[in-house]
């Protein structure tokens, strides 16, 4: 796989290209604008992607992430047990095996704040019989391209890895031109 940067973020460092073509997606749509609004994103420019995709709101006061959309392929990486409708559920009630809430609510508020991309890059379920490394790429949305009002979510994983870390690894994306 070739090199090549990504707003200073290599594709080694994204880890997945489906990622990459999601943040290319996204950035697209950006124009030149600090980051796209939940309009800008066409379902049906994104149809192969889209069981990869979740979109998030971000709600004020307390600030709180609530799941819109959840792509099924979601679903295939939770464990039966807890298998459950994630849609209108807030992201600090679901227990997620990837992080704990109080890392992913982090990691959130990061996104809102900073306006930029993250990754979160961590351990595929440790019950799992196959390694490999769990992929989500955040992404804002605005409607004034000022204020964070969704996030649009791209979650793959990797199988085979050696890497059989535990850690969690977050990559923030870094300022951009515009």
């Amino acid at each position: 796989m070739t090199e090549r940067a990504v707003n200073s973020v290599t594709m080694s460092q994204i880890g997945h290209p489906d990622l990459v073509a999601l943040y290319d997606y996204w950035n697209s749509k950006r124009a030149n604008r600090r980051m796209p609004s939940r309009t800008d994103i066409d379902p049906a420019e994104l149809s192969s992607r889209l069981p990869h995709i979740a979109l998030i709101d971000v709600v004020d006061d307390p600030l709180r992430f609530r799941f819109r959309l959840v792509g099924s392929y979601t679903y295939e990486l939770r464990d039966s047990h807890i298998l459950r409708e994630l849609t209108g559920r807030y992201v600090d009630e679901v227990p997620f095996h990837i992080g704990s809430n109080e890392a992913l609510m982090r990691v959130g508020r990061s996104v809102v704040e900073r306006r930029r991309p993250v990754l979160i890059d961590g351990p595929r379920n440790r019950k799992a019989k196959k390694t490999g490394r769990q992929l989500i790429l955040i992404m804002p949305l605005s409607t004034d391209d000022h204020r964070v009002d969704m996030m649009f979510c791209g979650i793959y994983r990797t199988f085979g890895d050696d890497n059989l870390s535990t850690e969690l690894r977050i990559t923030e994306f870094p300022p951009d031109d515009t």
